[in-house]
C-alpha cells in the first residue's frame, strides 16, 4: 500500500469501490472524477488489490497526462502508444513507436509492468501474438554456452538489422567474439563478449561513445519488430502463394505491388515495411488485451472512447479503400484492428471498471454497481500563497484531514513549505514519498 492508495482507502465512496471488486460485481461504473482523481482511484485499486492495470483513454495525449501523474504517485505506469500503419513502402520511415509498444508488451508479459495506459486507438490496433513474442526472446547471462552464430540467426529472425556498429534500436553487429545489439526493451544497447562458445561478460555500453558502461550480467533479445517474417525465401514464398490466389477487379496492380516485394526479398534486400502484411503472417493477430490476462480495465472516459474508436475505425476503413483502388493492399489484407463490438467484448470479459466525470445514458456493457465519488477539483492556481491557503484551508482545519500539495520540482516544493511553515500552517516537505502522510499537517 502506498502514501496515496492510504489517503483513499478509508473514503467511504472507495470502499463500496473495493466491495464491488471483492465480490466480482464488475463491470462497475464510477462518476463524479476528473482526470487526477481517475489517477488517484487508478493507483489505489491497483496497490492494494494487488493487481495490474490497463486503461483506456479517448487519446494519446490525456494517456501520457495520466502515465506522468500515475508515476508522480509512486505507480509504475507506462504508456503504450498507437502506431501509424505504413501500408506503402517508404524508405526511412521511423519506427520509434513500435519499438515502445514492444518494449511495453515484453514488460507485459514478465510481469515487470505495473498500470499499462493507452488510447484506444492503440487498443484497437493488432500486433505481435503474445507466443510469438516469447519465442523470439532469450535471456542470457554470464556463463552461458551460445554460438554467436546462433544468437545473430535469433536476432535476425527476431527482426534486428545488421549494421557496422550500434546506434539505434533494432540493430546488431558482430565484430569477431563481441555481439552488440539494442533490444526495444532496453535503455541502452548490450555488448555480450564471448569466451568461445561460452557468455563471458555482458555489459551495456553508450552508442554514441561505443564504451562499455555497466557489467550487467545478464541481457535479454526481445523482437524488433511487430510483424516477424522470417527467413527472405520463406516470406517470399508466403507473398506469392497469396498473390497467385488473387483473383477479379484490381488484382493486376496488387499482382504487381507484391511481386516486386517478392523480388526485393529475393534478391536479399530488406523490405521497408511489413505493415500490409500483418494479416498474412498473423491470421490470428492479437491485440494488447491478449497480454492483460488477469489485468483490473479501466475506461477513462467511455464515451468519448467510443466516439474516438468509431473516428478511427471510419478514417482506417477510408484508407484501406483507397489502398486497395491503388494495388497496395489486396484482398485478404484488410484486417488490422479489433472491431468496436470486438472491444466491448473485451469490456464484459475483463474486470472492468468505466471511470466517468459526468454521468450520461448508459455505458457500454451493462454494469452492476454505480458509484458516485464525492471530488472536488480546485482552480488552477496562479502562484500566490494567499490563493493557495484559501484552497487547502478546509482541508487544513480539522486535525482529522490529509493534505498533500505536490510541487513540479524539489527546489519549489522546499521553499512552500517554509512559506507555509511562515504563515503559521504547519508544513513538512518531503523529498521522496514517505510510507504514509500524517493527519493535521501539510504535506508537500
Amino acid at each position: 500500500m502506498s502514501c496515496f492508495s492510504r489517503i483513499l482507502s478509508d473514503n467511504p465512496e472507495y470502499r463500496n469501490i473495493s466491495i464491488s471488486l471483492e465480490r466480482n460485481r464488475l463491470p462497475l461504473g464510477v462518476l463524479g472524477l476528473s482526470h487526477i482523481h481517475k489517477a488517484h482511484l487508478i493507483e489505489t485499486l491497483s496497490a492494494n488489490f494487488n493487481r495490474k492495470a490497463l486503461v483506456l483513454t479517448p487519446d494519446e495525449a490525456q494517456a501520457s497526462r495520466l502515465v506522468r501523474d500515475l508515476n508522480a504517485m509512486g505507480a509504475n505506469a507506462r504508456l503504450y502508444p498507437a502506431k501509424d500503419f505504413a501500408f506503402r513502402p517508404t524508405e526511412g520511415q521511423s519506427r520509434e513507436y513500435e519499438h515502445i509498444r514492444l518494449g511495453v508488451l515484453g514488460s507485459m508479459l514478465d510481469e515487470t509492468a505495473g498500470i499499462v495506459v493507452c488510447s484506444v486507438e492503440a487498443a484497437l490496433q493488432l500486433t505481435i501474438p503474445p507466443a510469438v513474442l516469447t519465442a523470439n526472446s532469450l535471456r542470457i547471462k554470464t556463463g552461458d554456452s551460445l554460438r554467436p552464430d546462433a544468437l545473430t540467426d535469433l536476432l535476425l529472425h527476431a527482426g534486428y538489422a545488421r549494421a557496422d556498429q550500434v546506434e539505434g534500436l533494432g540493430q546488431f553487429a558482430l565484430r569477431g567474439g563481441i555481439l552488440d545489439f539494442f533490444p526495444p526493451s532496453s535503455a541502452m544497447p548490450c555488448r555480450i563478449e564471448f569466451w568461445g562458445d561460452t557468455v563471458d561478460s555482458v555489459f551495456s555500453f553508450d552508442p554514441e561513445t561505443q564504451r562499455s558502461v555497466e557489467n550487467t550480467g545478464q541481457t535479454e533479445i526481445t523482437p524488433a519488430n511487430e510483424i516477424l517474417c522470417g527467413e527472405n525465401e520463406s516470406f517470399a514464398a508466403l507473398i506469392e502463394e497469396h498473390f497467385l490466389s488473387l483473383k477479379g477487379k484490381g488484382s493486376a496492380k496488387a499482382r504487381t505491388s507484391l511481386m516486386a516485394d517478392v523480388d526485393r526479398l529475393r534478391s536479399g534486400i530488406r523490405l521497408f515495411s511489413f505493415d500490409r502484411y500483418l494479416p498474412l503472417v498473423y491470421p490470428n493477430a492479437a491485440s494488447i488485451f491478449d497480454y492483460a490476462g488477469n489485468y483490473l480495465l479501466f475506461v477513462s472516459e467511455s464515451f468519448a472512447v467510443k466516439e474516438r474508436a468509431g473516428a478511427c475505425e471510419k478514417l482506417l476503413h477510408e484508407e484501406i479503400k483507397s489502398y486497395l483502388e491503388e494495388g497496395v493492399l489486396c484482398k485478404g489484407f484488410d484486417h488490422y484492428t479489433l472491431s468496436w463490438a470486438q472491444l466491448t467484448g473485451k469490456y464484459e470479459k475483463a474486470p472492468t471498471l468505466y471511470l466517468d466525470n459526468l454521468p450520461r445514458g448508459s455505458f457500454d456493457t451493462p454494469v452492476h454497481d454505480l458509484v458516485t465519488m464525492n471530488a472536488r477539483q480546485l482552480s488552477p492556481w496562479n502562484g500566490s500563497l494567499l490563493q493557495l491557503i484559501d484552497d487547502i484551508g478546509p482541508a487544513t482545519a480539522l486535525e482529522s484531514q490529509t493534505c498533500v500539495v505536490m510541487s513540479g520540482g524539489e527546489k519549489n516544493a522546499f521553499a512552500l513549505s517554509n512559506d507555509l511553515n511562515a504563515e503559521g500552517i504547519r508544513s513538512i516537505f518531503y523529498p521522496s514519498l514517505p510510507e504514509s502522510f500524517p493527519k493535521g499537517t501539510v504535506c508537500v
